[in-house]
């Protein structure tokens, strides 16, 4: 990774394992590390490391090259980042339907869109684990980016649809049920 801030003095490059690394530190950390940076700059960082468009960092947890359990541990401080930054600072709406009131904060877009814009909603079972863990905070914007993950997952994965069968049990609200069935069928946006 090279890491070019804007300003093409301030270069940052990291070995794999390195990358791995700070996006285990990242996750584990949000809460107190991320409290200092606005919802905007927060959710401009999380897109540099996660969505594939903005650079090539979350390809270190996907390749061979790092040992898998250093990956696995990475994607699994993801609940961490779930619990300490999605859940305090995405405002309680939903954004599959279009612009929401309250819509207006750049991580509610990060979090619904974390396992779509990012090669890792298709990487290995344990990021199911993470979209089943996220569908219990009972936050609109963190429950949606699990089932919309989820949704992405069905075919490929049982236990993604066992975890929206398990949520659709648990008598989700009215504005949650329809999505929860429109992803246990894969039929997500």
């Amino acid at each position: 990774m090279l890491f070019d801030s804007g300003n093409s003095e301030e270069l940052f490059a990291a070995t794999p394992e390195e990358e791995v690394a700070l996006i285990e530190m990242t996750c584990l950390r949000a809460g107190t590390d991320l409290a200092a940076f606005s919802d905007n700059q927060v959710a401009r960082g999380l897109q540099y490391i996660f969505y594939n468009t903005h650079s090539d960092t979350v390809y270190s947890i996907c390749r061979d090259g790092v040992a898998l359990d250093r990956r696995i541990s990475a994607v699994l401080a993801i609940r961490t980042l779930y619990t300490d930054c999605f859940a305090r600072r995405c405002n309680p709406v939903l954004s599959h339907a279009g612009a929401a009131v309250g819509a207006d904060n750049p991580l509610n877009i990060v979090c619904y869109m974390l396992w779509d814009m990012s090669p890792l909603g298709l990487w290995n079972k344990t990021v199911t684990q993470v979209m089943n863990f996220a569908l219990d905070l009972r936050h609109p914007a963190c429950v949606e980016s699990a089932l919309h993950g989820l949704g992405h997952r069905v075919d490929m994965d049982t236990t993604a649809v066992e975890a929206i069968d398990r949520y659709i049990k648990s008598g989700p609200p009215a504005n949650l049920i329809s999505y929860a069935w429109a992803a246990r069928k894969g039929v997500i946006n």
